[in-house]
């Protein structure tokens, strides 16, 4: 990891919150599920983990969509709540979009969710086809449709190297049927928008903010 990475911010956010329970969609090697802490009950979901050394977690080998239709969240974390999701599966709006639904479904007030990779760092990385070897896919465009569905859920984007780390929080049920109420006409929509359309205006539509911990500390609830 390098002095100031996405990876590192995540890791400062676990020592932060000491989250109950941590769930991660997309675990890859296991390099950020590693990070939860001591006693967090962990929960990885991927449809081909490689993880490279043993984690303290439960992996569930299949896609987000077949966890959350599969399994009762409440069961799965023993009846806690849900304090801490990551979100690094599928680098595609749509699949984002999915997942963001399915964690409101479980969210409680206090739930902290991070979306990996919405801060491109350029036109070339951001297509929907894996072109690049940085590549974001078309994650960022979630924070824009956030912002205009659902307005009263908290996204902002720390612009942690490589690509950037969102952290939303006030998802609930209600947003989560809102969104899946215009699933299609979202998708429709926001796939075929341009990544033009942030020029000259990147930072602003993308609520960024520096990584700064006393900028990013306020956007996190109380340690749980």
């Amino acid at each position: 990891m390098t002095e100031a990475s996405y990876l590192v911010l995540l890791g400062q956010i676990h020592e932060r919150l000491l989250p109950r329970t941590y769930v991660e969609i997309g675990v890859h090697e296991g390099d950020s599920l590693r990070l939860a802490r001591p006693g967090t009950r962990t929960v990885g979901v991927d449809p081909a983990p490689n993880l490279r050394e043993a984690v303290d977690a439960a992996v569930y080998p299949m896609t987000s969509d077949d966890f959350f239709a599969r399994h009762d969240m409440a069961e799965v974390l023993a009846g806690l709540p849900l304090d801490l999701v990551f979100i690094d599966g599928m680098h595609l709006f749509e699949f984002v979009l999915r997942d963001l639904i399915n964690v409101g479904r479980n969210a409680v007030p206090a739930t902290t969710v991070l979306l990996h990779d919405c801060y491109p760092i350029s036109a070339e990385t951001a297509t929907r086809e894996h072109n690049t070897y940085l590549w974001t896919g078309d994650v960022w465009k979630i924070v824009l449709c956030l912002k205009e569905v659902c307005p009263e859920v908290d996204v902002h984007v720390v612009d942690a190297p490589p690509a950037g780390l969102g952290i939303v929080r006030r998802l609930n049920a209600d947003t989560s049927d809102r969104l899946q109420e215009r699933y299609d006409e979202l998708v429709d929509r926001f796939v075929n928008l341009e990544y033009s359309v942030l020029d000259g205006h990147k930072a602003e539509l993308l609520n960024r903010i520096d990584y700064d911990w006393s900028l990013i500390e306020p956007l996190l609830p109380p340690s749980f």
